[in-house]
């Protein structure tokens, strides 16, 4: 949670920079450089934990047939989608142009990253067995525009892939996929827990 905040914090510095011109009032450039580097490399150290976390997890043997059939649809939706997501961090990361702008409008692979993760998100709805977990999935793994701090409503895209420099960007993407991984460890920490422990595991909602 303090890497979030401070992810959050560089993307209000980066945004004040690209306003702001005297160099009393930004921070510098390779300062902000550095910390998205830290921050990178946290991130990946975060996913790894997870991956293993989620494998140890899926790999046991004590889940009931219609938990094991929900566990691996859900495991096929993520490794898929985090597929997505580190192919596109890749184009970011070796790559000045944002593949995800033409000329100031969305380009094909912007709408595309909008409809995967938007069919991402709907199909882990599916799989959500309260209204609790539902609201997670939206949290974590939608793509919704954002209340910027000074009130303005910002698309989501506009937000993370515009104003921010490319290792922002690179650095919000692997953001991204750790915060997919901590759903899907929320979502088998879930089924593990038996009904009498967890009163609303067994509540859909629709």
């Amino acid at each position: 949670m303090r890497y979030i905040t401070i992810f959050i914090l560089l993307i209000i510095i980066t945004s004040c920079n690209s306003n702001q011109k005297t160099e009393s009032d930004t921070m510098p450039e390779k300062d902000v450089d550095g910390m998205f580097g830290i921050l990178s490399s946290k991130s990946d150290q975060t996913i790894g934990f997870l991956k293993d976390d989620i494998q140890a997890k899926i790999l046991r043997n004590d889940y009931d047939s219609l938990s094991v059939v929900k566990i691996q649809k859900y495991d096929k939706l993520t490794k898929d989608y985090l597929k997505y997501l580190s192919g596109i961090e890749k184009q970011y990361a070796e790559n000045n142009v944002n593949p995800f702008f033409t000329n100031g409008k969305y380009s094909d692979k912007g709408t595309e990253y909008l409809k995967k993760t938007e069919l991402y998100e709907n199909e882990l709805l599916k799989l959500a067995n309260n209204n609790q977990t539902k609201n997670r999935i939206r949290a974590k793994a939608g793509a919704y525009s954002v209340i910027a701090i000074n009130g303005y409503k910002a698309k989501h895209l506009d937000y993370y892939f515009d104003d921010l420099p490319h290792k922002g960007i690179v650095t919000y993407l692997k953001f991204r996929q750790q915060s997919i991984l901590e759903l899907e460890k929320d979502f088998l920490n879930e089924i593990l827990i038996k009904p009498e422990q967890n009163p609303t595991a067994n509540n859909v909602y629709n």
